[in-house]
C-alpha cells in the first residue's frame, strides 16, 4: 500500500487521473459468492462481526488539490479504495478520515509540513485504516479512506475549530468526485451515493461530524449517518441532522471518551434519528489507527497514550492491566462496530440496530466489554428538567443544572478538574447548552423518589422504559422501579443493578457515563400504560449516589 501511495502522489493533474492498476483481490476470503444472510437475529450480528462473503479489490485515486474556501492554502484530495468484488446494484459507501498527526517522514524524522519536503515520504495515516476497509468491502461496501495530510500541516490548529471546517471541505470534495463518475479508478463499482457513512477518528471524528451537519441539500450525495471514534469537540455543531454513533475507549488519555458524548446528547430536530453511545474497556486513543501503533507503523511512529504526558497510567489502563485491550483486540472490536453500525445505518439491518439499540450484544473479543447507551432513534423522551421530584425514606434528591466545575457551585450537576469526569454536562466556561439531571444520593435503603412527568407519558405502544443513569466514581446504585398513572394505580417494572460506575481507576475518578436502564413493558398490569405521569424509583443498594438524566418510552 504505500508504493501506491508514493505512485500516486506524482499524479496531481487539474481534474482526476486513475491511479495505478487495482491490485488482485485480496486472498483468504473464498470466492464471492451471491451472499445470504441468516434470518437469526443472534446469527445475523455474528455474520456481521465476522469476515463478509466478498473478496476485496483495491485501488487509489488523486485529484488537483483543493483550495480551502477562505484561505490561500490548499489540502490535497487523496484516497486509498477497498470494494467488493462481483457485486452488482449500487453499493452503499463508507468514507473513512483520520485524525492530526505529522504529515510526512524520513526515516525514523517526521515533518507537519507540506508537501513533503525534499527526501520524505507523505505518512500514510489514512493507510491506518485498511483493516476497517477491508472489513467493510467484504460485506459489499465501498470503503474510501482519505488523506488530510494537508489539512493536518496548514490547518492543525487554526481557527476555533482547529481545521475542522477544512477537513469537511475536503470530504465534501471527495463525495463530489465519486458522485460526478470522473474516477476511472473505481470502474466496476455502481456507488448508492445517497447512502453514505462517514467514520471520523480524533480530530477526523469532529471533521467528519462537520461535513455530515454542513452537508448541501442539492448534492449529489447524502450522508444518512456518522461513527465518530474518540472524536474532538472543539466547536462541533449544536444539533444533529443525521444518526451518530460515538465509540470511545475509557482508557484513552488524549482525547478522552467524554466529548463523544457531545455529538449524543446535542439537540436534534428529529427525533428519529437514533444517536448512540459505546464505551470500549481498555481501549486507548491511537492504536484504533495501525499508522499510530508503533508495532505496525509504516513511517515508525505511533505510541500508545496512556501515560503518554510523562505521568505514570492508571493501574486499570497499564498495557499489563487484566482489562486492558492490546492493538489488535481493540481493532478488531472497532471493525465489528463499524461494520454493524454501517449495516444498521444504510441498509436498515434490524438485527444490526439492536446493537446500536442496547437490545443486543455488540460481539466482543476475549476480554472485551462494552457499553451502549441509546437516544432517540423514535424514542419519546421526557427530560430531567421537565420532571418534579420528590424524595422520601433517607434519600435526597434534587434536580440540577447540567454544567461542571472545578469546584463545588450550588445547583450544578458535577465538579471535578478530571478530563471527561462529568461526560454528560460541560464545563461552565463552554459553549454547550446544559442537558438537566436529577441527582439521588443515600447513605441506606431509602424510600421511593417520585419523578412526576408535566404531562402523561403513553406507554401503551412501547417496548420498554429506558432510563439513563450515571453512577458516582467507587459507588454502586440499584432501584426498583415502578409507574404510576393518572388515576394513582401503580405496577412495579422490575429492578436493576446493583450496578457500578463505568469505569473504576485508582488515579482518577471514575467517569460519569450514563448506563442504560430498560425495563420491558410486556405482561405490565394494573395501570393504565397509555397515561403514565409518575415513575418510582426505590434505592436497593445500601447506599449510592447517581443521576437520572432522562426517561424515554422505547419503541418496539
Amino acid at each position: 500500500m504505500m508504493a501506491a501511495a508514493a505512485a500516486a502522489a506524482g499524479l496531481l493533474v487539474a481534474g482526476c487521473t486513475a491511479a495505478p492498476a487495482p491490485s488482485p483481490s485480496t486472498p483468504g476470503v473464498p470466492g464471492s459468492p451471491a451472499p445470504t444472510s441468516s434470518s437469526d437475529p443472534a446469527e445475523r450480528i455474528a455474520e456481521l462481526a465476522a469476515v463478509g462473503p466478498y473478496q476485496v479489490r483495491t485501488t487509489t485515486y488523486r485529484a488537483a488539490d483543493l483550495r480551502i474556501p477562505g484561505s490561500r492554502a490548499a489540502a490535497d484530495v487523496a484516497a486509498s479504495v477497498m470494494g467488493p468484488e462481483g457485486a452488482t446494484g449500487a453499493r452503499p459507501v463508507v468514507v473513512l478520515v483520520h485524525g492530526f498527526w505529522a504529515s510526512c517522514y524520513r526515516g525514523r524524522d517526521s515533518s507537519g509540513e507540506w508537501p513533503c519536503p525534499k527526501g520524505f515520504r507523505p505518512i500514510p495515516s489514512n493507510e491506518g485504516f485498511s483493516y476497517l476497509q477491508q472489513r467493510l468491502a467484504s460485506h459489499g461496501y465501498v470503503a474510501v479512506s482519505v488523506s488530510m495530510n494537508g489539512v493536518n500541516a496548514r490547518f492543525g490548529d487554526v481557527g476555533r475549530d482547529a481545521g475542522a471546517r477544512a477537513r469537511a471541505a475536503v470530504i465534501h470534495r471527495h463525495l463530489d468526485l465519486l458522485a460526478g463518475g470522473r474516477l476511472d479508478a473505481l470502474d466496476g463499482w455502481g456507488l448508492d451515493l445517497q447512502k453514505v457513512l462517514v467514520m471520523g477518528h480524533s480530530r477526523g471524528g469532529e471533521g467528519a461530524d462537520r461535513a455530515a451537519q454542513t452537508q448541501p441539500g442539492d448534492a449529489g450525495w447524502r450522508i444518512v449517518g456518522e461513527v465518530l471514534v474518540g472524536p474532538t469537540a472543539f466547536d462541533p455543531p449544536t444539533t444533529s441532522r443525521t444518526a451518530v454513533v460515538a465509540m470511545s475507549g475509557d482508557c484513552d488519555e488524549d482525547v478522552g471518551p467524554g466529548l463523544g458524548q457531545t455529538y449524543v446528547d446535542r439537540a436534534t430536530a428529529d427525533p428519529s434519528l437514533l444517536r448512540s453511545s459505546i464505551l470500549l474497556r481498555g481501549a486507548n486513543h491511537n492504536w484504533f489507527n495501525t499508522e499510530w501503533d508503533a508495532a505496525t507503523s509504516v513511517s515508525g511512529g505511533g505510541f500508545d497514550d496512556v501515560g503518554a504526558e510523562g505521568g505514570d497510567p492508571d493501574a486499570a489502563c497499564a498495557q499489563d492491566a487484566a482489562d486492558r485491550l492490546d492493538a489488535g483486540e481493540q481493532q478488531e472490536m472497532l471493525a465489528r462496530g463499524l461494520t454493524i453500525s454501517a449495516a444498521a445505518l444504510l441498509d436498515g439491518d434490524a438485527a444490526a440496530r439492536s446493537v446500536l439499540e442496547g437490545r443486543a450484544e455488540l460481539p466482543p473479543t476475549e476480554g472485551a466489554r462494552t457499553w451502549v447507551t441509546p437516544i432517540g432513534g423514535g424514542r419519546t423522551t421526557v427530560t430531567a428538567g421537565a420532571l418534579q421530584v420528590t424524595a422520601s425514606g433517607g434519600t435526597t434528591a434534587r434536580r440540577c443544572t447540567g454544567l461542571s466545575s472545578e469546584t463545588e457551585r450550588q445547583g450544578l450537576c458535577g465538579s471535578g478538574g478530571v478530563q471527561g469526569i462529568n461526560v454528560h454536562w460541560a464545563d461552565v466556561l463552554e459553549r454547550r447548552p446544559p442537558h438537566d439531571a436529577v441527582e439521588l444520593v443515600w447513605k441506606r435503603p431509602g424510600g421511593p423518589v417520585l419523578l412526576r412527568l408535566g404531562a402523561p407519558l403513553d406507554l401503551s405502544a412501547a417496548d420498554a422504559l429506558e432510563v439513563r443513569v450515571p453512577v458516582e466514581g467507587g459507588t454502586q446504585a440499584g432501584f426498583e422501579i415502578a409507574v404510576v398513572d393518572d388515576a394513582g394505580a401503580t405496577a412495579v417494572l422490575g429492578a436493576w443493578g446493583p450496578a457500578g460506575s463505568v469505569p473504576v481507576g485508582e488515579l482518577r475518578p471514575a467517569r460519569r457515563w450514563a448506563q442504560l436502564v430498560s425495563l420491558p413493558l410486556v405482561d405490565v398490569q394494573g395501570v393504565d400504560l397509555a397515561r403514565v405521569t409518575a415513575v418510582s424509583l426505590t434505592p436497593t443498594t445500601p447506599s449510592g449516589h447517581a443521576w437520572i438524566l432522562d426517561l424515554s418510552a422505547a419503541p418496539a
